[in-house]
């Protein structure tokens, strides 16, 4: 049985990890050290008592000689391909992410765009499909030591759907991000505050809503780093509250091989 993953700009597309922000073009944007050739991640889902025993999803990403990434390739648990992204560098400071289904069709197209110190400055979604009307843009924009501090969010051109302001320490490390969603009249805003570890690692963020009430966190650990500094094994435990789920734990253990030149 083949599986595919859909587009996932449309419905919930500004939905990031809460301790990402990271762009997917090129070694360095990936937080790769080294001249790496490709990385095989295997990740391991699910509750609070995670058995890793049990089979993991497969990610497989390939570099250049340059550090520009060529493709990334995701297998679910059977060993089915879910989902294929090759990338194209058509140009100077634009980079063109295409996303495959299972059976080789185009879902999706995403377009990065830089400014001249390789900022990232906007992100445009196109799905490739009749059945889906709307297109999504993020605009981006950054401060003298090229930090991102606001991101705005938009769909079918100019309805914004999503403004976030980061604010950074001494050592340009983002500790704080401030979010406001926009449906119809309504705004949900909520604060996410980033801790870090002594190599410059996030560990650990949690999420405040507009009354300051704690809704969720996430912590993340690294162990058996490679002689690159490049980290092989990372835990990361999601955990929340909502009306649905009630209380809920959420666990991931990746452990990647990495290939360098």
């Amino acid at each position: 049985m083949k599986i595919s993953i859909p587009c996932i700009a449309f419905i919930c597309f500004v939905t990031q990890i809460a301790f990402a922000q990271i762009k997917v073009t090129d070694i360095s944007e990936n937080g790769l050290k080294g001249k790496v050739k490709k990385v095989i991640e295997y990740t391991y889902r699910g509750g609070e008592n995670l058995d890793t025993l049990g089979t993991p999803e497969k990610r497989i990403r390939n570099f250049d000689e340059k550090g520009n990434q060529i493709d990334e390739v995701i297998y679910d648990k059977s060993g089915n391909l879910m989902t294929k992204f090759v990338f194209e560098y058509p140009k100077d400071k634009t980079i063109i992410k295409n996303q495959y289904d299972a059976n080789n069709k185009l879902q999706c197209k995403y377009t990065f765009k830089y400014d001249p110190r390789g900022n990232e400055i906007e992100f445009d979604t196109y799905a490739n499909n009749p059945s889906i009307k709307t297109d999504a843009k993020m605009v981006f924009v950054y401060d003298a030591n090229q930090n991102r501090i606001e991101e705005d969010s938009y769909i079918d051109g100019s309805h914004q759907t999503e403004r976030a302001i980061f604010f950074y320490n001494e050592k340009n490390q983002k500790i704080e991000e401030d979010r406001a969603l926009f449906f119809t009249q309504a705004i949900k805003n909520e604060k996410i505050i980033f801790s870090y570890d002594d190599l410059g690692n996030q560990i650990k963020s949690e999420t405040f809503d507009s009354n300051d009430k704690l809704t969720g966190s996430t912590e993340i650990s690294y162990s058996q780093n490679d002689l690159n500094g490049n980290w092989l094994v990372r835990t990361l435990e999601l955990k929340g509250h909502s009306k649905m789920q009630g209380n809920y734990i959420f666990k991931d253990i990746t452990k990647r091989y990495i290939l360098y030149f």
